[in-house]
């Protein structure tokens, strides 16, 4: 009885250490493969850099910009539920802040599906809040 609770405690220590070797060599390949994330930025024209002036741009006319991340995912989800009342609600209460178009903002912050800006002209010059990614392009004035 005690030679199989040895070989059972062996062989759990052999799948433990396969497992980490495993893992650890995974991890060797990913890291490998995938550039680091500056590298990444500088070969993407796609993505500006921070500090770059931007302009936001919509063909709907103007743009929110939210004072928080938050208040952007509370206007999604009001337009969403197409309820007028609660977009009309965060603009009267400055969570969101309406902006004209072709407003040129400097990007302070890049986030996965919106960006930090501060906006440089108009009636919000100097106020910073967040902007979908999709309402940004790089300046052309």
């Amino acid at each position: 009885m005690s030679i199989l609770k040895q070989n059972q405690k062996g062989s759990s220590r052999v799948a433990w250490v396969g497992f980490i070797l495993v893992a650890v060599v995974v991890m060797i390949i990913l890291s490998a493969l995938s550039p680091s994330q500056p590298a990444q930025r500088r070969s993407n024209p796609t993505i500006p850099s921070v500090g770059a002036i931007l302009q936001l741009y919509a063909s709907t006319g103007a743009i929110p910009v939210g004072m928080t991340g938050n208040s952007l995912g509370e206007l999604e989800n009001a337009q969403v539920a197409q309820d007028g009342h609660g977009q009309a609600q965060l603009v009267r209460s400055g969570k969101i802040l309406l902006v004209s178009n072709e407003t040129r903002v400097r990007l302070l912050r890049l986030g996965l599906f919106q960006y930090e800006v501060r906006i440089l002209e108009g009636r919000y010059e100097g106020r910073k809040g967040w902007v979908p990614r999709e309402f940004v392009k790089v300046s052309t004035r």
